[in-house]
């Protein structure tokens, strides 16, 4: 019986997970695309950087958020 229980459980997962994706690419405002200088310079810095860089990169391909643009626009 755990054994069911276990497979039906990675079914749903699977399911949640494949209906996660659909919605996201359904979301996304534009694709990205790094360039080879972008991904070695991410490579190169803490990880801790690089999570918040990609974190805000993600971030912006759904919502437009004015404190993420803030910066750019004055």
């Amino acid at each position: 019986m755990d054994v069911i229980n276990k497979s039906v459980s990675e079914s749903l997962k699977l399911t949640c997970i494949f209906e996660w994706k659909q919605m996201e690419l359904q979301m996304n405002k534009f694709d990205v695309i790094f360039l080879t200088e972008a991904r070695e310079f991410l490579l190169e810095i803490e990880d801790k950087s690089r999570n918040k860089i990609i974190f805000n990169i993600d971030k912006s391909r759904i919502k437009i958020d004015n404190e993420l643009f803030k910066k750019l626009s004055g």
